[in-house]
């Protein structure tokens, strides 16, 4: 059975590679497109993926991205420049961060110390570039970062209730009870109007407490005047005023006078004492700088500028404060790190965009249809060949009378001649008449025949143009399958470029980046496996391959140098080449670093091949290189490279040359489906190829066909004024297949095969044609060859086996003297049951789908009813469905609606106000929490969190 542990770590490995890869393409960016928005994005991206990792007891990868959002929220200084220098700093902390993420993702070991050991290193250095600005305490939004006017929400929600609160204590409470709640109030609304910027309505609340402190027994006089203050100043800030927010009275001033002039012992004020300042530093100071929309709303002030997210640039909490000069301490994890010893492997999984699904759910029904109308078809076309057959049967028996007629007539005839004028004239008339109404009556059923047989017709011709249009919708849907299932190459190598600009930029080598095949078509699960090699190979090429510019020019090189990403399709296989102009392999350096490592013996060295020097590259462990280099293999070998690619079921090749360059070829397989089939016939058997395959079919004239001494047969063929000999082999002959069918004297067809440089001729008895097939697999039972690509279903009904001809070629004899020359927010569904299970019901708001359904699974667990929404905009959709809701947990940081937006428009619906809500979120400091009181939340968690201490938080709260 699976645990609530293996299922939410499923969900963590669905959604961190898309958060991975929208921080790498945002941080390729930043220089360029250095927005409030886009470095609030990298820490609510990095923040999300510490929070999901937090879930899954990933405690690195939570430690290494906590560090870099706090390395993110140093750029929200305008006095910030992002130099050469801090750029690659901060790549190296990405990389630091996406090491232990690709080895989640691929399931493979590493050492956790020494990944956190370089994480403390690299945020050193982030700290001394970046000053006190790394570690910064966490500050609370403004107006203008949040989007909306937070001073209006929180004057109409919290401080309107305190102040109810207040009226109903001096209507019914006792003297006690009232200054006590006087002093409480007022404390509050000290540090509000200190975080606010109201000066005034802050004078109001010190002034309530010094009046306190001095005159301790005029109680209720100082509470009824303190209440009509801040009833007018809440008025006036409500009205706009953004400046003071009131002034004390006159009245009040005077209970707050002390003529002994004694020293007031104000409360600890701790809590607050930063708010006023922390709002003017490290936050874009303008409307302008935040280029965020949220929805309008006319009960609250909002701001046109900042729209889009409600949290603004909001920067995120940090570690506790580090000096500048000290190391960030990192926690040192050994590679067992405290995770369940035994995980369930996760089912591949990918995501698929909605519209397309939808497109599919469309397409099923237009085929559900469409069948309908094939049998309709079909009973028209039944029901006239029923009829026609009924016809017939009557035009058989009018054949049989006149038959009948015929031979009465006839015997009638032989007779002797009757005399009687008379009854020989009633004979005959008898004898034309019924003659008469035979002919009609075949003349008849001839007619309807033929009217039956064009209905026939026509009906047959409806019935073909449905399973035409059922033939089109089946290509669409195998299209679109096939478009959610796979992702064009272009998507992973568009993230190349900007990494070579970047190692350019830092590194000072110049090179250029060239790509083709980016509409090439990959597997979405294959896809996210294949980043991680095809960069190392990109960062190897430029680290190892491509020379200095002072070396290529002395060289006859440009001094740009040349990388090429280059995909295409062969076969079975989708091929990925990367290549440099560079230097190429130094094989003789190869064998002195085998020997220097003790790989080879020194008799081994002189007689080692330039293919088995390549194989020692990929040795754990080896490299080329003395000192680990940050740049290329950072200590990782190629050897990982061969296994990740290995672990796709692919093979991965080298070939170089001197001073030319260096191509590594990674072979990916392709799980072929639905192909274009081209089908051959062999003696009595049918076989298939793929027909991309099939660079040519000839039919060679004998006298093209040469045998030479050695019994290879080979074929002259020109093209384009040039002359190629072509060996040829009989198919029969590979595949060992034995008829006994006569040979034809007939020239034989030829299939042109390209296989590298080379072209092979494969002979065939007869060629059947092309036609779309499904290819499946043989099966587990049988072991074919390993040229066999699997089975398909001719229309005849007869199978026939498809052959890979790359494979194929493998296995032909090596001949010698052969000379041969690729939106709107949508209501999520509810987790678990629809149907009510007579408990209370929970709506749980995360951006988070990790938090989402760990959270989720532990309510259900407990026996509630859980509701999902990614951002306060679904939340609201959702309580506006499912009314009976008697809880909400809700994050803070959230794209579209964040959290404290949400609770602004929860106070504003009368039903929803009575819903109690948990902020459950990684922002621990208090004031966060103050915030988050005032605008109405009744609870406040942080994370990681304990399940105990979730439920117990519930269980108080649906109570309450």
């Amino acid at each position: 059975m699976t645990s609530i542990y293996d299922e939410t770590r499923n969900l963590f490995l669905l959604e961190a590679p898309e958060l991975l890869e929208n921080i790498e393409r945002d941080l390729l960016n930043l220089k360029e497109d250095r927005s409030p928005a886009k470095v609030h994005n990298l820490m609510r991206m990095t923040h999300t993926l510490k929070g999901a990792a937090a879930c899954v007891g990933l405690e690195t990868i939570k430690t290494v991205a906590h560090s870099l959002e706090d390395a993110f929220k140093a750029l929200y200084n305008p006095d910030v420049v992002i130099d050469p220098e801090l750029e690659s700093l901060l790549f190296q902390g990405y990389e630091c961060l996406r090491l232990p993420l690709t080895a989640e993702f691929t399931d493979t070991p590493i050492d956790e110390a020494e990944v956190l050991n370089r994480a403390a290193g690299v945020f050193t250095s982030l700290q001394g570039k970046l000053g006190d600005l790394f570690d910064n305490q966490a500050q609370i939004p403004s107006s203008a970062e949040l989007g909306f006017d937070i001073t209006q929400s929180i004057f109409e929600t919290g401080v309107s209730k305190r102040l109810k609160d207040l009226a109903a204590a001096l209507e019914h409470s006792q003297t006690a009870e009232i200054a006590s709640l006087l002093q409480e109030q007022a404390t509050v609304f000290v540090g509000l109007a200190e975080s606010l910027k109201l000066p005034g309505f802050g004078a109001i609340a010190s002034t309530i407490l010094q009046a306190l402190q001095v005159r301790p027994n005029e109680v209720i006089s100082i509470a009824q005047i303190a209440l009509a203050d801040l009833e007018a100043a809440q008025a006036v800030i409500l009205a706009g005023d953004r400046d003071r927010g009131g002034e004390p009275s006159a009245a009040l001033q005077a209970l707050a006078a002390n003529d002994n002039q004694q020293d007031l012992d104000l409360p600890d004020l701790s809590l607050l004492e930063q708010l006023g300042d922390d709002l003017e530093s490290q936050l874009p100071n303008s409307l302008e700088e935040t280029e965020f929309a949220l929805e309008l709303n006319d009960t609250w002030d909002f701001s046109p500028e900042s729209m889009e997210q409600v949290f603004g640039s909001l920067p995120l909490e940090t570690a506790p404060e580090v000096a500048a000069n000290s190391e960030v301490n990192l926690p040192t994890l050994n590679s067992t790190s405290e995770r369940p010893k035994e995980q369930a492997t996760p089912n591949p999984t990918v995501r698929v965009e909605q519209l397309k699904l939808a497109r599919l759910n469309q397409l099923s029904g237009e085929l559900l249809t469409n069948q309908n109308h094939q049998f309709a078809a079909d009973e028209q076309i039944q029901a006239t060949i029923q009829k026609l057959q009924q016809q017939l049967s009557q035009h058989q028996k009018v054949l049989t009378q006149l038959r009948d007629w015929s031979d009465m007539l006839t015997i009638e005839m032989e007779q002797p001649v009757a005399t009687d004028t008379e009854r020989l004239h009633n004979l005959q008339q008898s004898f034309t008449s019924e003659f008469q109404q035979l002919l009609n009556s075949a003349w008849d059923d001839t007619i309807q025949m033929e009217e039956t047989l064009e209905e026939t017709g026509l009906f047959s011709s409806k019935s073909s143009q449905i399973l035409e249009k059922q033939q089109r919708l089946l290509t669409s849907v195998r299209d679109d399958l096939l478009s959610a299932q796979m992702s064009p190459l272009g998507e992973i190598f568009s993230r190349f470029e900007r990494v070579l600009q970047q190692l350019s930029s830092v590194h000072g080598k110049q090179a250029q980046l060239e790509i083709s095949g980016t509409e090439v078509l990959i597997d979405k699960a294959i896809a996210q496996k294949l980043y991680d090699p095809i960069l190392h190979l990109v960062r190897n090429a430029y680290d190892h391959g491509i020379e200095s510019a002072q070396q290529r020019l002395q060289l006859g090189k440009s001094e740009q140098g040349q990388i090429c990403i280059q995909a295409y399709q062969q076969e079975r296989w989708t091929v990925i080449a990367v290549s440099d102009d560079g230097k190429g392999l130094d094989f003789e350096k190869i064998g002195e670093r085998a020997l220097e490592v003790n790989l080879i013996a020194p008799e081994q060295a002189e007689s080692l091949t330039e293919e088995k020097l390549i194989d020692l590259l990929f040795t754990p462990g080896f490299s080329t290189v003395a000192q680990v280099s940050d740049l290329s293999g950072r200590g990782v070998g190629l050897d990982v490279v061969r296994s990740q690619i290995e672990s796709l079921q692919g093979q991965i090749s080298v070939r170089s040359q001197p001073q030319q360059g260096t191509t590594f070829y990674l072979q990916i397989p392709v799980s072929l489906k639905i192909a274009k089939v081209l089908t051959v016939q062999v003696g009595d058997r049918a076989y298939g190829f793929v027909a991309e395959a099939i660079e040519r079919i000839l039919l060679p004239q004998p006298e093209q066909i040469n045998q030479w001494q050695s019994g290879q047969r080979v074929m002259q063929w020109q093209e384009d004024e040039q002359q190629y000999s072509v060996p040829v082999y009989k198919l029969s002959h590979i595949v060992q297949h034995s008829s006994l069918a006569k040979a034809s004297q007939q020239p034989s067809p030829l299939l042109l095969i390209q296989h590298q440089e080379e072209v092979i001729g494969i002979e065939v008895d007869r060629v059947i044609g092309e036609q779309e097939l499904v290819i499946r697999p043989v099966g587990e039972i049988i072991n074919p060859p390993s040229y066999v690509l699997g089975c398909c279903i001719l229309a005849d009904g007869s199978l026939t086996l498809m052959l890979d001809s790359t494979e194929l070629i493998t296995q032909l004899p090596k001949q010698k003297g052969i000379d041969s020359e690729p939106t709107k927010a949508i209501l999520p569904a509810p987790v678990g049951n629809t149907e009510s299970i007579g408990t209370a019901q929970i709506l749980v708001v995360d951006d988070s789908v990790t938090v989402r359904q760990n959270l989720a699974a532990v309510l259900q667990k407990a026996g509630y009813q859980v509701w999902q929404a990614k951002d306060g905009t679904e939340a609201i959709a959702t309580l506006e469905q499912y009314p009976k809701i008697k809880l909400i947990i809700s994050d803070v940081e959230m794209p579209g609606m964040n959290g404290f937006k949400f609770l602004s428009h929860r106070s504003a619906h009368p039903a929803w106000q009575k819903i109690p809500v948990i902020m459950l979120t990684s922002r621990s400091s208090e004031k966060y929490q103050q915030i988050a009181f005032e605008l109405g939340a009744n609870g406040y968690l942080t994370k990681p969190y304990l399940d105990r201490e979730i439920l117990n938080a519930v269980t108080n709260a649906i109570a309450a």
